[in-house]
């Protein structure tokens, strides 16, 4: 994470010192709700279904983004979020207790793409990139999905100083890495590219100059896990079929600066 911190840093500073570049920083900050469905067969000496759902996740949501743009054509783009768990609860000991909450998330967002100006209203953003996302409910409850994506976003601009950006992205062939406590029994599952879904989003910005702006955003995501496999739990209990699905819908005040 402290790489992560310093790449981030080294884009913001050394960045405009290069020729033909462009640096943007932007900003967000607001409130994130989270919810996380497993489900699968445990068969053995306790045979039953898995059917777990963690609702109400509710985080403080911070993210730092960076954009280097040359000659107004190729970008990339760094994202680098923190959430601050506040909230969960689930429906097998429907809440967690106030020790076990509090604990926090991740996220991080690498890309490269061009930029293609349609018209003096409208803009395509095409790109592709690696995406990293994980979430601590409890000392022993962490999900990890990260994988490659391929996506879209096309700026539309209006009344001189406006401008309302739709993206939507397809992550697949991820990866997850998740250890989660059902009913006393500790599950432990690594997935390699089974874990695909959709994640997008809108923004409305005001610019009132060129070099900075600011706005409301709204991200949202769906990610799942389909896969089947057998995971081996002790020397009598199997889980088959362990499946996730990871929704998250973001509200966010943003600002930017472009030097």
């Amino acid at each position: 994470m402290v790489r992560v911190c310093v790449l981030l840093v080294f884009f913001v500073v050394a960045v405009p010192l290069w020729p033909h570049w462009t640096n943007t920083v932007q900003v967000d900050a607001g409130y994130r709700r989270d919810v996380l469905h497993h489900d699968g067969e445990l068969t053995g000496a306790s045979s039953s279904s898995l059917d777990q759902r963690i609702h109400d996740i509710t985080l403080i949501q911070v993210d730092i983004q960076d954009t280097c743009l040359w000659e107004e054509i190729f970008f990339f783009r760094g994202m680098l979020g923190y959430g601050r768990c506040l909230h969960a609860g689930n429906t097998v000991t429907h809440l967690y207790s106030h020790e076990e909450n509090g604990k926090q998330a991740w996220n991080l967002d690498f890309s490269t793409g061009f930029w293609v100006d349609a018209s003096n209203y409208l803009s395509f953003e095409p790109r592709g990139g690696y995406a990293y996302q994980s979430i601590d409910i409890t000392k022993a409850t962490h999900t990890i999905f990260r994988g490659p994506y391929i996506g879209i976003s096309f700026p539309i601009y209006f009344c001189k100083h406006w401008s309302l950006i739709p993206d939507v992205s397809y992550l697949f062939e991820g990866t997850r890495d998740e250890d989660i406590t059902y009913k006393g029994i500790s599950l432990q599952t690594v997935d390699h590219g089974h874990v695909h879904g959709i994640r997008g989003g809108v923004s409305l910005d005001y610019s009132p100059s060129k070099k900075w702006y600011l706005g409301f955003a709204w991200k949202y995501s769906n990610l799942k896990v389909s896969a089947k496999q057998q995971v081996p739990l002790d020397s009598s209990t199997v889980l088959w079929n362990p499946r996730t699905m990871w929704m998250t819908s973001q509200y966010l005040c943003n600002f930017g600066y472009t030097f």
